[in-house]
């Protein structure tokens, strides 16, 4: 009885998220309106950073810089999480002598990397601390 409460609730919070992704989805299709023959010669993107790394100005400056490089330009903030940039797709045709430090294409940012890798080494090592602590706790 206890796992299937435990699949129930797996199962809605799975189509939650699902739910939650399709919101986001429609927000970045509707966010901003475009009329007839704008969207003409312009290719886009979202950059996307799943820790939220565009909460500062610092930060979205930071990404709109090495952006740039391959011809991006910023569109919209949507929030901490996700930034919309647009170039015109004649810079495809410099893209094979650019040397830029991050890849054309990118949809994912990281910050200025570190912070979430040191976030996950610290929640790991408290982890395996407490396993440690509650072993010694029952071989007692």
């Amino acid at each position: 009885m206890v796992a299937a409460g435990a699949a129930g609730a797996a199962g809605a919070a799975a189509a939650a998220g699902a739910a939650r992704r399709a919101a986001l989805r429609m927000e970045e299709e509707e966010m901003t309106g475009y009329g007839p023959g704008q969207l003409d010669g312009w290719e886009f993107k979202i950059l996307r950073s799943p820790f939220g790394a565009f909460k500062s100005d610092e930060a979205i400056a930071r990404a709109c810089d090495q952006e740039q490089a391959n011809g991006w330009e910023l569109v919209e903030v949507f929030d901490q999480t996700r930034l919309r940039f647009k170039r015109q797709v004649e810079e495809r045709s410099l893209d094979v002598r650019r040397h830029t430090e991050v890849p054309v294409y990118r949809t994912q940012y990281s910050g200025s990397g570190g912070g979430a890798g040191v976030a996950i080494v610290l929640l790991v090592a408290l982890a395996t601390a407490g396993v440690v602590a509650a072993f010694m706790l029952t071989a007692l």
